[in-house]
């Protein structure tokens, strides 16, 4: 934007300058009178010195404008410049949007993973819960054992 209004204003200072070089060779054309050997000539020194000053003017202005063109090329390019890199900033962060996108689809995966992972894990928990209760201790074996004897001593005292 500020490179546009850069290059705006350069056209319009060629503009101007292009205006005041026509401007000066209209008004050195008008004054150019035809050259006598006459004596009457040879007040006019100030007027050559003039329209001396004025051609200078007009090759300082012709210069300028020069300089300017070459400024506006050079802006031209370097316009260009920055509208690749804009393009190419476009890009990069179009690719980071979709590796961002591809992160948050691995943790959703992850997290998917890991809440599988405690499922599991709680499974085999409750597993290993009930496999405690049903394994054979001693306090089991003499539990079991106290209940048959406490059996057998009330059957036999019921058969006798």
């Amino acid at each position: 934007m500020k490179n546009e209004w850069i290059l705006k204003k350069l056209t319009m200072r060629q503009a101007l300058l292009l205006a005041l070089f026509v401007g000066l060779v209209v008004s050195l054309a008008a004054t150019v009178r035809p050259q006598t050997n006459s004596a009457e000539s040879s007040p006019d020194s100030v007027t050559r010195a003039d329209d001396e000053a004025l051609r200078k003017a007009c090759a300082e202005a012709v210069e300028e404008l020069k300089v300017s063109r070459i400024a506006l090329e050079k802006q031209g390019i370097l316009i260009e410049k920055q509208r690749e890199l804009l393009g190419i900033e476009g890009e990069i962060a179009a690719k980071l949007r979709t590796i961002e996108n591809l992160s948050e689809r691995e943790k959703l995966e992850l997290r998917s993973a890991l809440a599988a992972k405690d499922r599991a894990i709680a499974g085999l928990e409750d597993q290993v819960k009930m496999l405690k209760k049903k394994r054979f201790t001693v306090w089991k074996g003499l539990k079991y054992a106290l209940v048959g004897a406490a059996a057998g001593i009330v059957a036999g005292s019921l058969m006798k």
